[in-house]
C-alpha cells in the first residue's frame, strides 16, 4: 500500500512487547510515552531533512506525539505531511473544539481511539493506523486536560513513523 522508497526499514520497531511501564523518558522538554501495542513502519526522514537534532533524545529534540487518522489517509500524509482539517481540501472530521490546527496527543492510547484512528478491514482483519510525529516545542498548544496538543503550523510537525495494530472485536 505504501511507497517503499519513502520508508526506512532500519528504524522499524515492534512496540507490542514493551513492558517497561514505569520507565520515564523524555524527548526534548516533554515526557515520551512509548506506543505500546503498536508496530512502527519508519518513514525515511534522513533524506528529507538535513538536520536530525529534532529526532534526538536530549533537550534539543522535538517532543513525540501521535495523530490518529483513517487508514486511507496514510499515503496522503506520508507524501504531503499533516495538514489541518478544513484547509487545502482536507475534510474537517472532528470539529474545532480546541481551535483550528492539527490535533495531536502525547498518548498513542488517545490517538488510537477508533474515533480518530478509524479501522480498516483487510483480509477479514481490522487494523488501525496512527502517525508517530515530532512537533517543535514552541508550536505546541496544550489543552486544559493535556490529552490534546494543537499545532497551527504544519511545518512544525514531522511524521517519522506509521504505527499500526490489528484490533479485535470487543
Amino acid at each position: 500500500m505504501l511507497d517503499k522508497a519513502l520508508l526506512n526499514i532500519v528504524y522499524d520497531y515492534d512496540f507490542t512487547s514493551e513492558n517497561e511501564i514505569n520507565k520515564i523518558e523524555y524527548r526534548g522538554p516533554e515526557r515520551y510515552f512509548r506506543p505500546r501495542g503498536w508496530y512502527r513502519i519508519a518513514i525515511d526522514v534522513l533524506r528529507k531533512y538535513k538536520d536530525t537534532t529534532w529526532l534526538g533524545i536530549d533537550k534539543n529534540a522535538w517532543p513525540v506525539a501521535y495523530h490518529g487518522t483513517a487508514s486511507d489517509n496514510a499515503r496522503k500524509i506520508l507524501c504531503n505531511g499533516l495538514l489541518a482539517g478544513g484547509s487545502q481540501g482536507i475534510q474537517q472530521l472532528n470539529g474545532e473544539v480546541h481551535g483550528k490546527g492539527i490535533y495531536l496527543s502525547p498518548y498513542s492510547t488517545y490517538s488510537g481511539n477508533e474515533r480518530y484512528a478509524r479501522p480498516l478491514t483487510m483480509d477479514g482483519k481490522r487494523y488501525q493506523v496512527i502517525f508517530q510525529v515530532r512537533v517543535e516545542s514552541s508550536e505546541i498548544i496544550k489543552t486544559t486536560n493535556r490529552l490534546v496538543w494543537v499545532c497551527r503550523n504544519p511545518s512544525a510537525i514531522r511524521p517519522y513513523g506509521i504505527l499500526y495494530r490489528e484490533i479485535n472485536e470487543q
